[in-house]
């Protein structure tokens, strides 16, 4: 057995891996909305890592620092001779790095704004960043990949594609690009390629975790399994437009379209379970950053922070064991998940729970919120669209939703993630 992030750990017998994660409903109770900044720009870059700031360039060739609290300035950095399009801020390390048009990479002190180091290298405009405790992971018009010292001007390794980049993340030893040649690449640090998943159109956006790949292009979101690398997704997420930025928290994926809205998908069914507008005007959202209780969002219009409603995850409570044992019963027969269980309680009652809070855990680490604020008559809604089609009710009850060999599924009583 192995553990790696808070909530997931994983084991492998033969050829089958196992995998337990923490899964929350998340971004889907009461939130209110905080303006950050409200400026029309079309070309800004923004970047948050989950701190007390997050950094915004663009076309006047200033890095600027604001409070994720208030979006007050907290520095202004001045430096690059052409419009900033990647951004990338590091916190940990008091640092922030932007890639710019002039064909440069400089890093700069958050809390002084002094210029510290540069990269030089690329041939094209800088358009994604990305990096790990000591690499430093770029992305440019000139059809390349560098790999680079983060703590000194030097590069490492330098990975070649046929088209442009368009994005960029490092995770380990992995490094997904995305690119305009209708392909999502997936190479090792050694710069070997692991696996060519094809796509309709360019990749926008990727995102890495330790079991799957997300890459946002024309019109859906792909992901693919980590473990496997098989070429067919696992799920496919439809968009009305270009998907531009994906997110991953507590086995949900958040994706940013040009249609102006935020979608939040459960891996476990692959249904939208939430849709956010970024603002009254549906402007395109370009950027989409995840923390625990807020959505942080950039639209060519300004940016948004979505504060939503605190919750305390109780796994030893009373109604923890209760709602178990409810889930334990079955509301389906697990060899037959389309049959509707012949208790009418017993369904209502689940719904009733499935309305509020259920949790599920094999060690402390499942466990599903749901909207706690609907009014009785949206219950009562509930109750009658579950009770005409039980297929409504969420899959997480039934011992697999129906998919490729190679998805996952959950099993209810344990619930833990199978990747085959």
């Amino acid at each position: 057995m192995t553990r790696g992030n808070a909530g997931v750990c994983s084991e492998t017998e033969g050829n089958m891996v196992k995998v337990i994660l923490e899964e929350r409903n998340v971004y889907c109770s009461a939130f209110h909305v905080l303006n950050l900044l409200k400026l029309p720009d079309t070309q800004r870059q923004l970047h948050f890592c989950r701190g007390k700031y997050f950094a915004v360039g663009s076309k006047d060739r200033k890095v600027s620092l604001r409070s994720v609290e208030t979006g007050k300035l907290h520095k202004s950095i001045v430096g690059h001779a052409g419009t900033i399009y990647s951004l990338l801020l590091i916190e940990s390390k008091k640092i922030v790095i932007s890639g710019s048009y002039d064909l440069t990479i400089r890093a700069w002190s958050i809390e002084t704004g002094q210029y510290l180091r540069l990269w030089r290298g690329h041939r094209g405009t800088i358009t994604c960043l990305d990096h790990t405790d000591n690499l430093l992971i770029s992305g440019s018009k000139d059809k390349m990949v560098k790999v680079w010292y983060l703590n000194r001007a030097v590069i490492k390794r330098t990975l070649h594609h046929s088209k442009a980049i368009k994005a960029v993340k490092i995770l380990g030893d992995r490094i997904g690009v995305g690119t305009e040649a209708n392909k999502f690449y997936l190479w090792d640090i050694n710069g070997n390629l692991l696996k060519t998943f094809p796509t309709i159109g360019k990749v926008f956006s990727v995102n890495l975790t330790p079991h799957f790949i997300f890459g946002g292009s024309v019109n859906v979101v792909y992901m693919w399994n980590m473990v496997s690398l098989h070429e067919s997704p696992m799920f496919t997420f439809p968009h009305p437009s270009n998907v531009l930025a994906v997110q991953y928290c507590y086995v949900r994926c958040v994706t940013g379209c040009e249609d102006g809205k935020v979608r939040v998908w459960s891996l476990v069914t692959g249904d939208c379970i939430k849709v956010i507008r970024g603002n009254a005007r549906s402007d395109p959202v370009t950027h989409v950053y995840v923390d625990v209780d807020r959505l942080l969002i950039n639209t060519t219009t300004g940016v948004i922070s979505l504060n939503f409603q605190s919750v305390t995850w109780d796994y030893c409570s009373e109604r923890f064991h209760e709602e178990c044992t409810i889930i334990e019963k079955g509301l389906y027969n697990s060899r037959e998940p389309k049959k509707r269980c012949k208790s009418a309680v017993t369904f209502k009652q689940y719904v009733r729970n499935q309305a509020n809070i259920i949790i599920l855990s094999s060690n402390g680490c499942e466990q599903v919120l749901h909207d706690t604020n609907k009014t009785s008559s949206g219950r009562k809604q509930d109750y009658a669209i579950a009770e005409k089609n039980p297929r409504r009710v969420p899959k997480i009850v039934r011992s697999a939703p129906v998919m490729r060999p190679q998805a996952p599924y959950i099993d209810t009583k344990v619930g833990e993630t199978t990747i085959l």
